[in-house]
């Protein structure tokens, strides 16, 4: 039987914990340290990849972190440079305007190259000249065919593939940059935050 993700948020006493802890990077039991990528590194490590057939890169939602971190404008500020270095990736996911999935760069590479079953070569520039210029969480239909050379051919593969979903339509086309594969965890996350949306509201708060 599959196991539902989990979508409780730490009591204060296990806060004071998270935060009160070391910087290293191996955790012991939930003693993880007040920094942003560690709190990330920590919840990832967390993620029940068997619960989704290893299809899916460690995931973690981005108010997840901040029911971690004590200071959320730090956060946020960490997010940023961890976006713009590379590191980690943001998805959109779901209605909500602030409802982003966070994985690390590496995991997500990594995810499409176990996963995505395809040999054409907009996959293998997808991977080597996307991913590392555009790092935000949507790319523009301009920016794609002038500065990667990709053809309408290639953007419909990487649709295809799972990696682009379609954001605006018209003269200014854009996508919002995907996880492929990634509806059940969306179907289990809502399914779990339905059952207890006090302590997601809570989590949302802190």
């Amino acid at each position: 039987m599959k196991r539902s993700i989990s979508t409780e948020f730490p009591s204060e006493h296990k806060r004071a914990r998270l935060r009160s802890s070391s910087s290293e990077d191996t955790f012991t039991g939930v003693d993880i340290p007040n920094d942003t990528e560690a709190s990330i590194r920590y919840l990832t490590s967390t993620f029940p990849l068997d619960v989704f057939e290893q299809r899916l890169p460690p995931i973690v939602m981005k108010h997840q972190i901040y029911s971690l971190v004590e200071d959320k404008t730090e956060a946020d500020r960490e997010f940023m440079t961890l976006k713009d270095k590379g590191t980690i990736r943001l998805f959109k996911l779901g209605n909500a305007a602030d409802e982003f999935a966070i994985c690390f760069t590496s995991d997500y590479v990594s995810c499409i190259k176990r996963t995505v079953k395809s040999d054409n070569p907009a996959l293998t520039r997808f991977i080597s000249t996307v991913i590392p210029r555009y790092k935000d969480v949507s790319v523009s239909k301009t920016a794609l065919l002038t500065e990667t050379r990709l053809s309408e051919a290639d953007i419909s593969v990487l649709v295809n593939c799972g990696l682009l979903v379609v954001r605006d339509i018209g003269k200014a086309a854009s996508w919002w940059f995907a996880i492929p594969s990634v509806g059940p965890f969306v179907k289990q996350l809502t399914k779990g935050r339905n059952a207890c949306p006090n302590d997601d509201q809570e989590g949302q708060a802190s």
